[in-house]
């Protein structure tokens, strides 16, 4: 994919602190599905104001089971096919960026 990264370096301080601590939900809208008069599906967007991902999750209007969840990443969250870091590998990369700055 264009635009994706190798290395946690490459990641911008928004998505390299979500990758670490994880998003940052926020409301956008909710929206429903109705049939004569009761809910069908329920769809929650949302969107993390540190690195601009979005979130939809569709829910069953019935059993409120969660039936689909999608998201739309920036290009810069994006990691490069074939690469795998954990959280402490993010957390790593987070700290050591921190200190950096720390030290000019």
């Amino acid at each position: 994919m264009s635009g994706s990264v190798k290395d946690p370096a490459d990641l911008t301080d928004g998505a390299l602190v979500c990758r670490d601590e994880g998003h940052s939900w926020r409301f956008v809208e909710d929206l429903v599905v109705e049939n004569r008069g009761r809910v069908v599906e329920f769809t929650q967007v949302r969107l993390c104001p540190r690195c601009s991902t979005s979130r939809r999750r569709t829910i069953d209007g019935r059993t409120f089971a969660i039936k689909r969840t999608t998201y739309q990443y920036e290009r810069d969250y994006v990691l490069e096919r074939g690469v795998r870091l954990s959280r402490l590998d993010w957390r790593r990369a987070a700290i050591t960026r921190a200190l950096r700055r720390r030290a000019v």
